[in-house]
């Protein structure tokens, strides 16, 4: 039992230490800008170089086949990224020199009132606004993040635990830390924008009629 608590609760704290954190949550999100930005040049006739296979094919509105897939690691994409910096896209180019130098954009999370679905889609608006008037895309340099996990869940694990007698049971009948988190989802809601809009951001996170019924924690 201790094995499968060690084992629940290290997942648990690498979700929430490592996979998301705020630096590895804003370079997810900027790679993802880029290759949203880099597929809408090619669907439109840019040409890149260079250009994975596989997003090519996407771009070309095909399935890419198994071997176009696999060829997409890590190292050609960052290649890729890495020419772009001198695309004659203004948007792809800038997008990949910042994260190639690892100036990576900035986070705010969202607590209490704001982290509301509702209160969410404000804020995202009011952050893409704040982009577009400061002349940057408001669809890649600004948005909401919304991080999921559920650690531990327990109707859906085939692990038993064997007491005496040899009856079965569930991890979470016999441990008290398993039983509290069964079923529970960690959710961490980020704004995410370019480090030039944090005056305009934090204008708006202090000033929004869900700050004033709610205050952040101190």
């Amino acid at each position: 039992l201790s094995a499968i608590e060690s084992f629940v609760l290290a997942r648990l704290f690498m979700f929430q230490q490592v996979y998301f954190h705020k630096s590895t949550r804003a370079g997810e999100w900027m790679i993802r800008s880029i290759l949203t930005r880099a597929l809408n040049l090619l669907r439109d006739g840019t040409m890149l170089t260079p250009v994975p296979k596989a997003m090519l094919a996407f771009a070309t509105g095909r399935d890419p086949t198994l071997g176009e897939y696999l060829e997409l690691d890590d190292q050609m994409l960052l290649e890729a990224i890495n020419q772009w910096r001198s695309a004659k896209d203004p948007v792809l180019a800038d997008l990949c020199t910042r994260l190639r130098a690892r100036a990576l954009f900035k986070t705010e999370e969202l607590f209490g009132a704001a982290a509301d679905p509702g209160a969410r889609a404000r804020i995202e608006s009011l952050a893409r606004q704040a982009a577009a008037e400061a002349g940057l895309d408001p669809d890649l340099y600004a948005g909401i993040d919304v991080a999921q996990d559920t650690p531990y869940s327990d109707d859906a694990s085939l692990t038993v635990v064997m007491g005496e007698g040899g009856r079965p049971r569930r991890p979470a009948e016999v441990s008290f830390v398993l039983d509290r988190l069964r079923n529970e989802t960690l959710t961490r809601a980020r704004l995410i924008f370019a480090p030039e809009l944090r005056p305009a951001i934090r204008a708006i996170l202090a000033n929004d009629s869900w700050d004033e019924q709610h205050p952040e924690p101190s």
